[in-house]
């Protein structure tokens, strides 16, 4: 995590970004091709407050043509309003905001500084990242500047330019040619399969969605965060609904929907309602996921008439 804020304390427009936090989360792999998780939450001198959520193949590109063939995942979130996912209607690619100066969006270094050193575009940065994430092994991001001290941490892990991997740890060193692939669960994925109520019809339909889970090598989970109880619930199935409009982005999890669980030893089963009020032409997601990382995916089409 690495935490952002404006050299001015007092004077600052409304909508001037006041502070920047940026965390890196976790690794996907998508067609033999990784990808990270970016979150960014800012906040405004005003006091309103922002979050963004991508998932690109390296550190987002500082031009959006560049950006937007590093990104497969684009959310946002303003105030406390709920989160939207912005996508191509026809391609169902992510779409990256056009207008608020894109370019200034992410946190870069100064132009004296080195521009790649953190994310070289040769090297598989972020499986060293997947490898502490995997172990549950603490780990710092750092520029690589002259003169900072490492001498406290068990391992320094330093990406080079050239796309090496330098590896200190113990007193020794070593110099890879690429990153180290973690191990990985090899076991069966769970299970997913989906049956909708119907998938056709006039505005507005009301749909049921259920999903049968079997669990595979290890246990299923899937929560989207404490309830106002504070526990976090097994909902086992991320329900989304993609629509004909990229503003017709739903998460069906995050709309005070109460989807009904009935877990079993082995098979599962998880029920969830909505309604679409507009025609057009929606595809349904639902996945799951073990608490291994094995993840399983299913798509359904809805097509509502006027």
């Amino acid at each position: 995590m690495a935490e952002y804020h404006h050299e001015r304390e007092d004077g600052l427009p409304g909508s001037v970004v006041r502070n920047l936090i940026l965390i890196l989360g976790s690794v996907e792999e998508r067609e033999e091709t990784e990808y990270q998780w970016f979150c960014l939450h800012g906040t405004k001198a005003n006091g309103e407050a922002f979050s963004i959520w991508l998932l690109s193949s390296g550190y987002p590109p500082q031009t959006r043509a560049l950006a937007s063939k590093a990104t497969v995942r684009y959310i946002l979130q303003e105030r406390d309003s709920e989160p939207l996912e912005f996508r191509d209607r026809f391609t169902g690619k992510a779409v990256l905001p056009v207008l608020g100066g894109w370019e200034y969006l992410m946190p870069r270094a100064a132009k004296y500084m080195p521009q790649d050193v953190l994310f070289p575009k040769e090297v598989r940065f972020f499986t060293e990242i997947e490898t502490c994430i995997r172990l549950g092994v603490a780990y710092d991001l750092v520029w690589d500047l002259e003169g900072i001290d490492v001498s406290g941490y068990r391992e320094v892990v330093r990406i080079r330019e050239d796309g090496k991997v330098q590896v200190i740890a113990e007193g020794k060193e070593m110099l890879l040619e690429a990153a180290r692939i973690p191990v990985r669960p090899s076991g069966k994925p769970p299970q997913l399969g989906v049956e909708l109520s119907t998938s056709a019809g006039k505005a507005p339909l009301e749909v049921t969605g259920c999903a049968t889970i079997i669990k595979g090598s290890a246990p299923v989970y899937y929560a989207i965060g404490a309830n106002n109880q504070g526990i976090y619930e097994n909902s086992m199935v991320c329900w989304e609904l993609f629509g004909p409009g990229e503003e017709d982005y739903r998460f069906l999890n995050w709309e005070g929907l109460k989807p009904c669980v009935t877990e079993g030893d082995s098979v599962s089963t998880v029920e969830v309602d909505f309604s679409i009020e507009a025609a057009g032409n929606y595809r349904l997601r639902a996945a799951t996921a073990d608490m291994a990382g094995r993840t399983t995916v299913v798509w359904k089409t809805i097509t509502v008439r006027d």
